[in-house]
């Protein structure tokens, strides 16, 4: 999961915890055994390797099937479903796991928040029609459950990371299917509860990194549903420029006051002013560690700094959403800026020696930094380097995904990004990446 909640201690007990489980449940051991499988299989390619990923997801799926029909559910099948997920995020599989991934988690709140009201007879069995009755809610895809203490705290590790994927699934096609959590203190303390419960306390202020993972990924979530609205509204035959598009903009900066309350914490202010001090201690910097002209980064604390570069992710994209065209305007909108600075992070260690790459993660901070640097418009220096970085991610960094393919799909799906013709594409022309216009509707 790259950056995701590993450096609140998170990954290390809930690893051991899982492991654990897969020894009892068949179900979560094959889905364990066909990620290590297709992990292994991407990265030497090995026929052995993809023949055992297929064996393995075969038999996972089956029991997935038997553990539905029978609703024997419980968290170790929500961690195999999930897993199944990972595996095949940008392929046509992703989004039929999400979906079991949502159906699993809301049956397992639903269920969590009916135990905690009756008292439950130890070996009651339940009635058929009852069961008939929780099959029917299993399989209903929009059902929602405004109840947040229904389910383990590990249960709610794997809705965050649902809700990552379901970020990652809605750049792709600019439909979010999970629904927004609610926010305010309330859900916040509650949310801090099971993070602490999870987290190494010997770590200081675990709970705290984590709860800003977790707050900033919610944050981008709501964005993607706010893209999805604005895209609707638009091409609505009875929208209206003035009365709509005040609409628009008052839910983007409702989520842009959300992203500066995020960062004003005093964790991140005191990361800053660390990170501040280390860059004016900071000796000679290689040229291949910088962008461009531009002042080097130092990258004291790695955490920090991904974190920092999704806030500005997040600050592009809706944006984008709310002035929906390339290019470094409307003026005041700070996207030139934000653009830099991602570009100044990602230029601070050749991607060859990190080793906590995220992948498309990086490729979509890029992409939408280049919709801002504009090509030969705007900033055709800045935009160059963005293109050749950008190639960089491809393959070893995003699996079987090649950039041709990634880029046809933003353009054509992702909502915060306008249909753009080969003259105003962000780098170089569209046709040099052996992208098609053609099909393309403006």
């Amino acid at each position: 999961m790259g950056n995701y909640l590993w450096f609140a201690g998170i990954t290390q007990p809930v690893t051991r915890y899982i492991m654990a489980k897969a020894l009892e449940q068949p179900v979560l051991q094959h889905a364990v055994l066909c990620t290590s499988a297709a992990l292994l299989s991407e990265r030497y390619d090995t026929i052995r390797g993809a023949r055992r990923y297929l064996e393995h997801k075969q038999k996972c799926l089956g029991l997935l099937r038997e553990h539905i029909d029978s609703l024997d559910i419980n968290e170790g099948v929500a961690a195999a479903v999930f897993f199944l997920l990972f595996v095949e995020i940008g392929e046509m599989g992703a989004r039929s796991h999400l979906r079991g991934l949502k159906s699993v988690l809301d049956y397992l709140k639903k269920k969590g928040a009916e135990d905690q009201k009756k008292a439950v007879v130890q070996g009651e069995e339940m009635s058929d029609p009852d069961k008939e009755k929780d099959k029917a809610m299993l399989n209903k895809s929009d059902f929602t459950n405004s109840d947040m203490t229904g389910i383990s705290p590990l249960a709610w590790l794997i809705w965050a990371w649902g809700i990552r994927m379901d970020i990652g699934i809605a750049t792709l096609d600019g439909q979010p299917m999970i629904a927004p959590l609610p926010v305010g203190p309330e859900q916040e303390t509650f949310h801090r509860s099971w993070i602490s419960s999870l987290s190494d306390p010997t770590i200081p202020d675990s709970a705290e990194w984590g709860l800003l993972n977790f707050t900033l990924d919610n944050i981008m979530h709501r964005g993607c549903h706010v893209a999805r609205k604005a895209r609707t509204i638009r091409s609505s035959p009875t929208y209206s420029p003035e009365v709509d598009e005040a609409k628009i903009h008052r839910l983007c900066q409702q989520l842009d006051n959300d992203l500066e309350q995020w960062r004003s914490n005093p964790i991140l202010q005191q990361a800053k002013l660390e990170e501040e001090f280390h860059q004016l201690i900071a000796g000679p910097i290689p040229p291949e560690c910088c962008f461009l002209h531009y002042p080097p980064a130092i990258v004291h604390n790695r955490i920090y700094c991904n974190l920092i570069e999704d806030y500005r992710t997040a600050k592009l994209y809706l944006s984008l959403v709310e002035y929906p065209s390339p290019g470094p305007n409307p003026p005041g909108s700070g996207r030139f800026q934000h653009a830099v600075e991602i570009c100044r992070i990602i230029a601070a260690k050749p991607l060859w020696e990190r080793d906590d790459v995220r992948g498309a993660e990086e490729a979509m901070c890029l992409f939408l930094a280049g919709v801002v640097f504009g090509v030969e418009e705007y900033y055709p220096m800045e935009s160059r380097w963005v293109q050749n970085t950008f190639e960089q991610y491809f393959p070893t960094f995003t699996g079987s995904m090649r950039k041709e393919d990634l880029l046809g799909i933003w353009l054509e799906n992702c909502p915060c990004v306008p249909m753009v013709r080969e003259k105003n594409f962000p780098w170089t022309l569209l046709s040099s990446l052996g992208v098609s216009t053609d099909g393309l509707k403006v």
